[in-house]
C-alpha cells in the first residue's frame, strides 16, 4: 500500500505522462473489451434455453452440405430412448395481420406443438401450444412475441381473443417474455406447423428439426444410434446419406462467423500490444529520468526487487485507470460495432452486452497490460550502476545505450505489429473494392422495391392471382413519376434461387437445371437489365399464345457455347408445368441474384401469365417482388405505392419497401463490416506506432542536445543533423516493416475465406502498406529532426 500511495503521488506530479498513458491503454483495453463482448455472446456464453448443452439439430448429410429432412423427422421423434423431445420449425413464415386499422405483414415461425417445451422457455402470459394442436384440422392458435403484444395495445386480456392472419382466425394462446430470446428475432408470432403427409416434401428449404438429448445420452452415442435406427426409405439422399447430430450452438455459429470473430479479436489484441509497447517506452524514458532517485534508494539499502516493485506499482495504477476508462469506452465501441453488424450476422439467440465475464476479462486485460508494459522498465530501472548514477547528471545518465536499445526494440515491435494489422485491413479493403467493381447486371439508381405474398386462402385459383398482378401493376404505372413497374419472384442480390429441373430439346437426354424467374412484361425495363440477343417479352406474348422464354448469358454459354440459343425449346417437368414447351426468344445479361461473390447461376425467365395455372397456384404466382423505376423522389413514392396496394386489396399490404440501392448495399454488408472494423483497428495501430516512433526520436533529440550542439559548433550542417536523426528513425521503421511483412505473410492467410479477387499474399497490398508505413515513419521522424537542426550551439553547450 505504501508503494501504491507513492506511485499515485508520482503519477499526479506528471499529469501529461499519466494522461497519455491512461488514454493509450484505455483505447486498447476498451476495444478489446467491446470485441470480447461479442465473442463472449456468440461463442462462449450459454444460450438462453433450459440446459442448452442438450439441444441438437438433426439433419441429413450429402456430399455437398447438410440438409433438413421432414420425412425423417417423423421417424426421429419416435426415438424416445435418445431424445426427450424432437420439435420441428420453419422460422421464415410470413402472415398478413388484418382486421386492424391497417393491414401489415408479420414475420412468423411455424413450429410443432412441443417447440416451447423443448426449449424450456414458457410464455409470460397465457400458455404455450398443447399436445396435438399442430395436427391438421385443429383450431388455429398463436403465441405472440412481446413486441407484437405491445404493438397491439399491451392488453393482458388478449389471451383467448382472435386475430385474423392470412384471412383465418387464430386464437391467441400466449405472449412470450419481454427482452428475452423470443423478443429479439425477426419472428413476431408462432403458429402450429401442421405437417400433412401428402405435402411433407413441400417447402422444406427452411425446415429445422431440433431435439433435446435424454439425460445421460452423449453426443457420440446419439450420432451412432440415430445412424443405426434411421431406415434408408426415410432418407431423401438414399442409403448413402448420413444423419447429422450437431450441437445447436455449432449449427447457429457457422465456421466463417467463428473464424472472423477470432480474427477480429486477435486484431484488436494487437492494438493493445501496440499500446502497451508505447506506454513501456514512456515508462523507460521516465525510469531513465529518475535514475538518480533510484540510485539514492539503492544506496540506502533498497534491493532490486524493492526497486522493481516501485515501478510495477505505477504500472498497475496506470493499467487499472486505463481499464476503468476503457470500460466506459467499451460501451460506446460496442454500440458502434453492433450498429455496423449486418442484419443476421450473429444469431438472434446471442446478444452482446457487458456482463460479469466481460468485467473479469477487462480486469485481466488491465493486469496483463500492467505486466506487459511495466515489467521491462521496472527491471531496467533496477539495474542502474550505482556509482555512475550518483556521479552523473540525470540527463547524461538517461541517454545510456541500454535504455536506447530497449526503447528501439519496443518501437520496432509496434511498427511490426502495425504492419500486420494494416496489411490485413488493406487486403479486406482491396477485396471490397474488387467486389464493388463486379457488374451486378441491373441498375440501382431511382428504383424502389417492395414485396407481397398472396395467401392461398384468398387467392386459390390462377385467374385470381393474374387479376391481382394485372390490377396492381396497372395502378402502379398510373402513379405520377413512375416510368416502369414490374414484378419478379426473386429480387437481385437477395439469395433466393427457386431451382428447377428442365430439358432442352436437342440437347443430351440428361436433365439440366437452374433458377426459374417468373416476371412481368416490363421487368427488364424496370430493373435496367441489358438485352444481349433476340427480344424480351412483348404484348403479343399472352397466356393463350405459345410459351416463350428468355435465358441469361451463363445458360446460353453453358449449353450453346457456339451460339444458337434462340429458337431452342425448354420443357419443365413437374410442379404443374406438364411438360409445356417454352421457346427461347432472347438472351439477357447475367443478374447476380446470389450476391456479387457468387458466380451467376444459369437462369430462365418466364412470363408469369404464361406459367400453367396449376404451377401458379402451387406457388409460382404468389410471391411478388415489385420493381418500380421512377423519375422523382423515391421517398415521396412510398405512400403512393402503399395506397395503391390498399386500393387493390386492403388485406394485402406491401412490406419491406426499400430502394434498389439499399438492396445492393445490404448484400455487401458483411464484407463492408469486415473492411471497416479491421480498417479501424489498423488505423489505430498505425497512429500508435507513429506516436511511438515520434516519442522515441523526440526523447533521443532532447537527450542528445549537448552532443548536437558540439557537432554544430564544430561545423556540422543542419542537413547533416536532419539526416542523422531521420536515419535513426527510418532504420527502426525499416526493421519493423520487414518483420511485420514476414508476420503478415504468415497471419493474413487466416483472412483467405473473406477475400474476393485478392490473395492473402497480394503483392500490391504489401508494397502499398510498406510505402504507407515508410511515409508515416518519415513524417514522425521529420519533426524531431527539424527540431534537432535548430539547436543553438551556445545554448546547447551551456545545457548542463
Amino acid at each position: 500500500m505504501t508503494d501504491l500511495r507513492y506511485a499515485f503521488r508520482m503519477l499526479r506530479r506528471s499529469p501529461g505522462f499519466t494522461a497519455v498513458a491512461v488514454l493509450t491503454l484505455a483505447l486498447g483495453i476498451g476495444a478489446n473489451t467491446a470485441m470480447f463482448s461479442v465473442v463472449n455472446a456468440v461463442l462462449l456464453k450459454a444460450l438462453e434455453y433450459r440446459h442448452p448443452e442438450q439441444l441438437v439439430i438433426l439433419g441429413e448429410r450429402n456430399s455437398v452440405s447438410t440438409l433438413p429432412n421432414p420425412v425423417a423427422y417423423l421417424h426421429w421423434r419416435e426415438q424416445r430412448h435418445l431424445f426427450s423431445y424432437v420439435a420441428a420449425a420453419i422460422p421464415t413464415g410470413e402472415m398478413n395481420l388484418t382486421g386492424t386499422e391497417r393491414a401489415e405483414r408479420l414475420q412468423a415461425s411455424l413450429v410443432s406443438a412441443n417447440y416451447f417445451d423443448l426449449l424450456g422457455v414458457p410464455p409470460a402470459l397465457g400458455r404455450a401450444f398443447l399436445p396435438g394442436e399442430d395436427q391438421p384440422g385443429r383450431d388455429r392458435v398463436a403465441v405472440l412475441s412481446n413486441r407484437l403484444w405491445r404493438r397491439l395495445g399491451a392488453d393482458s386480456s388478449i389471451i383467448g381473443k382472435d386475430l385474423l392472419l392470412n384471412g383465418e382466425k387464430y386464437t391467441v394462446a400466449g405472449v412470450m417474455p419481454a427482452g428475452g430470446i423470443f423478443d429479439r428475432g425477426k419472428a413476431l408470432l408462432w403458429a402450429p406447423l401442421a405437417l400433412k403427409p401428402d405435402r411433407i416434401r413441400v417447402s422444406t428449404q427452411f425446415f429445422r428439426a431440433i431435439a433435446r438429448l435424454q439425460p445421460g445420452v452423449t453426443l457420440a452415442q446419439a450420432r451412432a444410434e440415430i445412424e443405426r435406427v434411421t431406415p434408408p426409405e426415410v432418407r431423401s439422399g438414399g442409403a448413402k446419406a448420413g444423419i447429422t447430430v450437431e450441437p445447436l450452438r455449432n449449427w447457429l455459429v457457422q465456421e466463417d462467423l467463428r473464424r472472423i470473430l477470432l480474427v477480429l479479436l486477435g486484431a484488436v489484441g494487437f492494438v493493445l500490444l501496440i499500446g502497451c509497447t508505447n506506454v513501456a517506452g514512456l515508462m523507460l524514458a521516465r525510469g531513465a529520468a529518475r535514475a538518480r532517485e533510484v540510485a539514492v534508494r539503492a544506496a540506502l539499502g533498497a534491493g532490486r526487487l524493492r526497486l522493481a516493485r516501485l515501478f510495477l506499482a505505477e504500472s498497475l495504477l496506470l493499467a487499472l485507470a486505463g481499464g476503468l476508462l476503457g470500460l466506459l469506452l467499451a460501451g460506446w465501441i460496442l454500440d458502434a460495432v453492433t450498429a455496423l453488424l449486418p442484419a443476421g450476422a450473429i444469431p438472434q439467440e446471442t446478444v452482446a452486452r457487458i456482463d460479469v465475464r466481460v468485467l473479469l476479462f477487462t480486469l485481466g486485460a488491465s493486469v496483463l497490460s500492467a505486466v506487459l508494459f511495466g515489467l521491462a522498465p521496472a527491471l531496467a530501472s533496477s539495474r542502474i550502476h550505482l556509482a555512475a548514477a550518483l556521479k552523473q547528471s540525470a540527463t547524461g545518465l538517461s541517454h545510456t545505450g541500454a535504455h536506447v536499445r530497449s526503447r528501439s526494440v519496443l518501437v520496432v515491435a509496434e511498427v511490426a505489429l502495425a504492419v500486420v494489422l494494416v496489411v490485413g485491413s488493406g487486403l479486406l479493403l482491396r477485396s471490397l473494392l474488387r467486389l464493388l467493381q463486379v457488374d451486378p447486371g441491373f441498375q440501382r439508381e431511382r428504383i424502389l422495391t417492395a414485396k407481397t405474398l398472396l395467401p392461398e386462402l384468398r387467392f386459390r385459383q390462377a385467374h385470381q392471382l393474374l387479376a391481382y398482378q394485372d390490377d396492381i401493376l396497372r395502378r402502379m404505372q398510373s402513379i405520377a413519376g413512375v416510368k416502369a413497374a414490374a414484378f419478379t419472384n426473386a429480387l437481385p442480390m437477395d439469395g433466393m434461387s427457386y431451382n428447377t429441373d428442365f430439358r432442352i430439346d436437342g440437347l443430351a437426354a440428361r436433365r439440366v437445371g437452374g433458377p426459374l424467374r417468373a416476371v412481368s412484361r416490363d421487368y427488364i425495363r424496370a430493373a435496367g437489365i441489358e438485352l444481349l440477343e433476340g427480344r424480351w417479352f412483348s404484348p403479343d406474348d399472352t397466356e393463350r399464345s405459345p410459351g416463350v422464354a428468355v435465358v441469361n448469358r451463363s445458360l446460353a454459354r453453358r449449353y450453346f457455347p457456339d451460339g444458337g440459343a434462340l429458337g431452342r425449346v425448354i420443357r419443365y417437368r413437374g410442379s404443374g408445368f406438364e411438360n409445356k414447351p417454352f421457346s427461347i426468344v432472347g438472351v439477357i445479361a447475367d443478374v447476380r441474384h446470389q450476391g456479387l461473390v457468387h458466380e451467376p447461376m444459369r437462369e430462365v425467365y418466364l412470363l408469369s401469365s404464361q406459367i400453367p395455372p396449376k404451377a401458379l397456384e402451387e406457388g409460382w404466382g404468389r410471391r411478388l417482388y415489385f420493381v418500380v423505376r421512377a423519375a422523382g423522389d423515391l421517398k415521396a413514392l412510398v405512400p403512393a405505392l402503399v395506397s395503391v396496394a390498399a386500393a387493390v386489396d386492403k388485406d394485402q399490404p406491401l412490406y419491406d419497401i426499400k430502394t434498389m440501392e439499399r438492396v445492393f448495399t445490404d448484400s455487401i454488408a458483411r464484407p463492408r463490416f469486415h473492411a471497416v472494423l479491421f480498417g479501424a483497428f489498423g488505423g489505430l495501430a498505425l497512429s500508435l506506432a507513429a506516436v511511438g516512433l515520434y516519442g522515441l526520436l523526440s526523447y533521443s533529440v532532447s537527450q542528445r542536445t549537448r552532443e548536437i550542439g558540439i557537432r554544430m559548433a564544430l561545423g556540422g550542417q543542419a542537413r547533416t543533423i536532419v539526416a542523422m536523426v531521420l536515419g535513426q528513425g527510418l532504420l527502426l521503421a525499416a526493421l519493423g516493416i520487414a518483420l511485420g511483412v514476414g508476420g503478415a505473410l504468415a497471419l493474413t492467410r487466416l483472412l483467405a475465406a473473406f477475400l474476393f479477387g485478392v490473395t492473402p499474399t497480394d503483392r500490391l497490398t504489401f508494397i502499398a502498406v510498406g510505402a504507407l508505413l515508410a511515409l508515416v515513419a518519415l513524417a514522425a521522424c521529420y519533426i524531431p529532426a527539424r527540431r534537432a537542426a535548430r539547436v543553438d550551439p551556445m545554448v546547447a553547450l551551456r545545457y548542463e
